[in-house]
């Protein structure tokens, strides 16, 4: 078993919500890491990934979102429902505001996993 013990006041602030951009970026980041074949169960997905962000003049946009990892937190806000749509997620991005106090120093890394 494990056991996470946690403060009143972290507790409030915890969310269990899914995350559709989120799970676009890791899904680059899986295209990124392994360029010659993903481990399954992703093989086939990544393979045809990689073949859409090659061909489709659209998607170059997303090729940004892997370089110099890690990707910064305004790219996947936190939801804001504990199902949200992928089409909100990128307004919220954009239009979130980093607050100045946290715009200085080092940028933080992402766990690798």
């Amino acid at each position: 078993m494990i056991r996470i013990e946690l403060d009143e006041p972290t507790l409030a602030r915890t969310r269990i919500a899914i995350s559709p951009l989120w799970e676009v970026l890791t899904s680059l980041f899986v295209v990124q890491r392994h360029p010659e074949e993903a481990p399954w169960p992703d093989t086939a997905w990544a393979w045809h990934a990689r073949r859409v962000l090659a061909e489709v003049p659209a998607t170059a946009p997303a090729k940004l979102l892997t370089v110099g990892l890690p990707a910064p937190d305004f790219l996947s806000p936190i939801p804001t429902s504990a199902a949200p749509i992928l089409a909100e997620q990128p307004a919220r991005a954009a239009s979130r505001a980093t607050p100045a106090s946290e715009g200085s120093g080092s940028p933080r890394r992402q766990p690798d996993g």
